[in-house]
């Protein structure tokens, strides 16, 4: 919606709210660094270690205290990931929450969200009572695109270990 100058301009523009409202889950009055900016325009931004970044903010955002007084819990980082990831790991997914359209890597692409913001009853009731839930474990094809060591995903042997989150 801006005036820009060039299409470049308008570009990096993109790039920057793309990192910051889908990969770290920022809300639109954080700050963006003038580094940031500096990064996009000469490219730096490729290499950065965008999803170390927005996994540590997603586990310190897991570690928060729950506010009962609003019933909110805003997580930080790369929540959609763990979107993707109830899809992937339910047996049957409620069609009016999302629908799976293609079989691609990486998975998040293969997902089309139909309930915007689903209601925590919707889910429970939808997910996580009705279906027989199991951990992911990367396909033939993931292990190929992604040079991903086959030893490293086998199952784990007991269920608490699809649990535990490192602190």
């Amino acid at each position: 919606m801006g005036n820009w100058e060039n299409n470049q301009d308008a570009l990096q523009m993109f790039i920057l709210y793309f990192l910051h409202t889908f990969i770290l889950a920022q809300t639109g009055d954080s700050s963006i660094f003038v580094n940031e900016f500096l990064m996009v325009e000469d490219g730096r931004y490729q290499v950065y270690p965008w999803g170390q970044i927005a996994f540590t903010k997603l586990m310190d955002s897991l570690r928060q205290d729950f506010n009962l007084s609003k019933q909110l819990y805003w997580l930080y980082g790369m929540p959609y990931s763990l979107n993707v990831w109830t899809y992937e790991f339910s047996s049957q997914l409620n069609p009016e929450i999302a629908v799976k359209e293609q079989n691609v890597i990486p998975r998040i692409c293969n997902w089309r969200v139909v309930a915007l913001k689903p209601k925590f009853e919707m889910l429970m009731t939808s997910i996580f009572q009705e279906n027989a839930c199991s951990n992911i474990v990367p396909t033939p094809e993931e292990l190929a695109a992604f040079d991903l060591p086959e030893d490293e995903h086998d199952p784990p042997s007991s269920p608490t270990q699809y649990l535990s989150i490192p602190r």
